[in-house]
């Protein structure tokens, strides 16, 4: 009765691990298809004024090197975080934060 528990554990034990090889296998070829797919399509795309509008009367050759400039001076970074300046009481009440953990006895009461 035990022999039959264990080999019918190990049965569907090597079935899930071979599901699970498939799904995963599976999942890969999706990722590099798409991956694939992006790259051609982004080398495709350039944009043509969507982004930031041109004003009437600016030339394209001006555009375009000030657009060069940017790139080249800032790179494709991301924002991340946008926040007004000034905040001096989150940088307190952050400070007391971190100065909490930072392993000193605390003063008995």
């Amino acid at each position: 009765m035990t022999a039959h528990a264990v080999l019918t554990s190990l049965q569907i034990y090597g079935i899930s691990i071979v599901i699970a090889t498939l799904v995963a296998v599976m999942i890969k070829f999706i990722v590099v298809v798409t991956g694939r797919l992006e790259l051609a399509a982004a080398a495709k795309s350039v944009p043509l004024g969507e982004v930031c509008p041109i004003l009437q009367g600016v030339p394209d050759d001006d555009v375009a090197a000030v657009s060069a400039a940017i790139f080249a001076a800032i790179g494709s970074h991301q924002i991340l975080h946008i926040s007004a300046p000034g905040r001096a009481w989150s940088n307190q009440g952050r400070a007391a934060h971190h100065a909490s953990h930072s392993g000193h006895a605390r003063p008995k009461l």
